[in-house]
């Protein structure tokens, strides 16, 4: 017989087996369900997809000298603009498959890649959080996705890679983590300029929160921490700002009509509305979902309060906030 002593050892074990396990099976589960969708149907329904996957075949027509009697009509444009990501990736598949195919691996990949990217950044959060990844599910089909906005709904992959990157080294950047991340801004900077700018925000509220969660801990050298902490932090940030810079120097100031103001934006943001894709029904699904996620947040902050358990990541609930 066990003795009383084993016994809690013996579920301690299989706690860390399930812990190190489970997810990740959990993770191949839910990702095969996301498929499912996109995989049990002849054509992915969206509103400009198919445009996209046309201009990356004028891309890879033009890049290639095929179909000659489009460089009477096309020419290609390098500048480094955003949104080359998606053309780019679409144009590559599209030598080895046809249109169809390419959009499905394609949007295949970003799936796959948009849930390990939201678990990679939740773990780098909190590890024991691991089991949470789910919450990524009803923001994988959203409008964007369903619009085909193609470079904007992938920008949510390199936004989660970043924060979770700088998380886990706490800003303690070398010269190879500030490489690496400025190659994931860069990458950002590609798919869509908004999110980078709310990206480079997100980090700049780590940074600052890291260096008060120091200050108040009274760490050694916490002067030194923070200027290297802003230098690795500027350097990685600089080449994708002044692309963005360079960008909206060259934009066109022609307005073609105004757009939504302040107050629809925060009702949409209040209301969950891009993920409202297909029927406008949808819209009590997404405000149902956006007042859970308030009261779980506000629960948040109350205990926070209450216990006194600030970490510094929890600086990020000030990008949440507004």
């Amino acid at each position: 017989m066990e003795t009383r002593a084993a016994i809690p050892e013996r579920w301690r074990r299989v706690a860390i087996e399930v812990k190190t396990r489970a997810p990740g099976r959990a993770v191949l589960l839910l990702s095969a369900a996301l498929l499912v969708p996109l995989w049990a149907f002849p054509l992915f329904p969206s509103q400009d997809g198919p445009s996209h996957v046309a201009n990356s075949w004028i891309l890879l027509s033009l890049l290639t000298g095929r179909n000659r009697e489009l460089t009477a009509v096309y020419q290609i444009n390098f500048e480094p603009f955003p949104n080359w990501f998606s053309h780019a990736s679409l144009a590559g598949l599209l030598t080895v498959l046809g249109p169809v195919a390419a959009e499905k691996v394609f949007l295949t990949v970003f799936i796959l890649m948009m849930v390990a990217s939201f678990r990679y950044a939740l773990t780098a959060l909190r590890p024991e959080s691991a089991a949470l990844f789910g919450l990524i599910v009803p923001f994988v089909y959203d409008s964007s996705l369903h619009l085909g906005y193609y470079n904007r709904a992938f920008a949510s992959v390199p936004f989660f890679l970043s924060l979770g990157f700088w998380i886990r080294r706490e800003g303690r950047l070398g010269i190879r983590g500030a490489s690496s991340l400025a190659a994931l801004l860069l990458w950002l900077y590609f798919c869509a300029a908004v999110s980078l700018a709310l990206a480079v925000l997100g980090l700049g509220l780590l940074l600052i929160a890291v260096t008060v969660d120091e200050h108040l801990r009274a760490v050694p050298d916490r002067g030194r921490a923070l200027l290297r902490r802003s230098l690795a932090l500027a350097a990685a940030a600089l080449p994708a700002l002044l692309l963005l810079a360079r960008f909206k120097a060259q934009e066109s100031s022609d307005v073609v009509g105004p757009g939504p103001g302040w107050l629809e934006r925060l009702r949409a943001l209040a209301t969950l509305e891009p993920l409202v894709s297909l029927d406008a029904r949808e819209r009590w699904l997404s405000s149902g979902l956006a007042a859970v996620l308030a009261i779980a947040f506000v629960a948040l902050i109350v205990t926070r309060v209450r216990k006194r358990e600030w970490r510094w990541p929890d600086g990020l609930l000030a990008l949440k906030a507004p």
